[in-house]
């Protein structure tokens, strides 16, 4: 049996977009993947403020948490060029 130094993990990212429409869209289609959790060793939330989104990560381990933060960061670019995308077209 391993002992893991690590207890929990507090994470804390702070996206600032070129303006208050890119930040609340971003949330919008990243709100749902925050209320999903297929496990208890990690759990996020949102939150916007005018051209701020907020994530917060919270992981049982070091694990948990770079699979957190892998996922959203690929979802947060694929969003973002997919925003840019439709708003170009």
């Amino acid at each position: 049996m391993t002992n893991s130094i690590i207890k929990k993990l507090e994470i804390d990212f702070e996206f600032e977009m070129e303006n208050e429409k890119m930040s609340s869209l971003l949330y919008e289609t990243l709100k749902l993947e925050s209320n999903y959790n297929p496990n208890d060793r990690a759990k996020t939330s949102l939150e916007v403020h005018k051209n701020v989104l907020k994530l917060k990560i919270d992981a049982m381990d070091s694990i948990s948490a770079r699979a957190a933060i892998n996922s959203y960061l690929k979802w947060i670019s694929l969003s973002i060029q997919l925003i840019n995308q439709i708003e170009t077209d």
